[in-house]
């Protein structure tokens, strides 16, 4: 079964170790391929030309992370790699193609079109920023045990986010954020928009906020901290 390899850090960006008939490419965080596994040679092959001295990348002025590495096996789809003549459109198929359990990265671009989504996902941007995942338009995710991360939810956007047991993480929001479910966890929100659990709504709770945002429990079962 082909499979694919996931390293980064937790919620990414990651680069990828892929499986493409029987041959290993080594992927971008775009899906592009950057390098060729040689067999015969016991290296990676970048346009002809062997990648060797990695010794030489030197990491000693960085603050690194804790890296997650993650073994995926058609359970993962990168939206950019679908066809259509934009970002909608190919999360459109991304999300047709795509069955419950499954991940999804979007692109580092804003998305415009109100959506739906039912199914059972994990979606993950790339990062909150300017130039990163944006979501400018309504969105409601109604499928179980969702998760999205690593967004931004727009000034005009409304994410309505009605997914129980779902989880929210590491999210710039300028725009609302309605969370119309029961027992929705979030951490990492920041921004100067709004999160609110709507009345009816039980044992939600949010953690790690920051920036300027507005918040509304609405219930004593629900925490905001």
């Amino acid at each position: 079964m082909p499979s694919r390899i996931d390293i980064g850090p937790e919620g990414g960006p990651f680069v990828a170790i892929n499986e493409n008939s029987n041959d290993l490419e080594l992927q971008d965080i775009n899906g592009n391929v950057i390098a060729v596994w040689d067999e015969t040679e016991g290296q990676w092959d970048l346009n002809n030309n062997s990648l060797t001295n990695i010794n030489a990348i030197d990491a000693s002025s960085a603050t690194l992370g804790s890296l997650n590495t993650k073994v995926i096996a058609d359970e993962w789809h990168y939206a950019g790699d679908y066809d259509g003549a934009d970002v909608d459109t190919r999360l459109d198929n991304a999300l047709s193609a795509a069955s419950n359990g499954e991940t999804i990265h979007l692109e580092p671009s804003a998305y415009t079109s109100d959506r739906t989504i039912s199914k059972r996902l994990t979606l993950v941007g790339q990062n909150g920023s300017a130039d990163g995942t944006i979501i400018d338009a309504d969105w409601t995710l109604d499928g179980i045990d969702m998760r999205l991360s690593r967004a931004r939810v727009e000034t005009t956007g409304l994410l309505t986010f009605a997914s129980d047991f779902g989880s929210l993480s590491d999210l710039f929001i300028t725009g609302s954020v309605s969370i119309t479910a029961d027992d929705v966890t979030g951490s990492l929100l920041t921004g100067n928009g709004s999160i609110a659990f709507e009345t009816g709504t039980e044992n939600g709770e949010i953690g790690a906020i920051s920036g300027s945002l507005s918040t509304s429990d609405n219930s004593a079962s629900n925490s905001i901290l």
